[in-house]
């Protein structure tokens, strides 16, 4: 939970969320149901290249297996091809088999594994996966 807690601290500051809004290559998108907020992605074209990257992903948990990530996988690839994006990759947690699913069946394919040094006395350990666009 400790390492949780400081991944949201600071991957979820005003200040990054705000480079996804005002930076080029970039946006959040944002999924209602019922004019309620279910869920959003957040993704960013990488600097001098034809990727983009789903930096975000989260569908509101009472919302789930509506369709609604498939939606804004949906919604991010099609941003990121007319941003110039030729492929799209993302991080996921090795131990988030659920989530890892969802991206397969949704055209991701895995890539290889990362294991970075975030700070704090944390490591992230995730697979990253990309989906040809």
């Amino acid at each position: 939970m400790a390492q949780i807690d400081y991944m949201l601290e600071r991957g979820y500051a005003l200040h990054e969320l705000k480079g996804f809004i005002e930076g080029p290559g970039s946006g959040i998108e944002l999924a209602y149901m019922n004019d309620d907020l279910a869920g959003f992605g957040a993704w960013r074209m990488v600097c001098g290249s034809t990727k983009a990257e789903l930096d975000k992903l989260y569908v509101v948990l009472a919302h789930q297996r509506a369709g609604i990530g498939g939606a804004l996988i949906a919604r991010v690839a099609d941003l990121a091809r007319a941003a110039g994006a030729r492929l799209l990759i993302l991080n996921v947690n090795k131990q988030n088999v659920k989530a890892q699913e969802a991206y397969r069946k949704h055209g991701f394919v895995l890539r290889g594994a990362v294991s970075v040094d975030i700070g704090g006395g944390f490591v992230k350990d995730d697979y990253v996966m990309e989906k040809p666009l």
